[in-house]
């Protein structure tokens, strides 16, 4: 059974190479960018998926040199992130994602008396 994230991460993929499947540490890196693609849709950015590649980068290299901050890439490594950001908007269109979800809130809850206990977590 194929995974509906996998469904994404393949246009995704498609998108940005045209042909052929993701697969081993590939494949993991386009779920995440489906992951994001379901979670900011349309609004997605170029620090969006430079956040997302450090995630699955530092897996396997935890000392690449790009693993820093996307404020502190030069701007030529920055723009490297651009072409995939593009493609998860536009398979997020096709997916009509345009806004991030709102969660579900539970109105049988009431909210004004609620209380958060911390003291006897920790």
């Amino acid at each position: 059974m194929e995974l509906y994230l996998d469904q994404i991460a393949l246009e995704i993929y498609r998108i940005r190479n045209l042909a052929g499947q993701p697969e081993g540490e590939t494949l993991s890196l386009y779920r995440q960018y489906a992951a994001l693609c379901l979670a900011k849709g349309e609004v997605t950015t170029a620090r969006d998926v430079h956040d997302a590649w450090a995630l699955w980068r530092v897996v396997s290299r935890p000392a690449h040199p790009d693993l820093v901050p996307f404020e502190e890439l030069s701007s030529d490594k920055q723009a490297l992130d651009e072409p995939y950001a593009t493609a998860i908007r536009d398979v997020a269109r096709g997916l009509a994602l345009s806004e991030p979800s709102e969660p579900d809130i539970d109105d049988s809850v009431d909210w004004e008396n609620w209380e958060v206990v911390t003291s006897s977590v920790f």
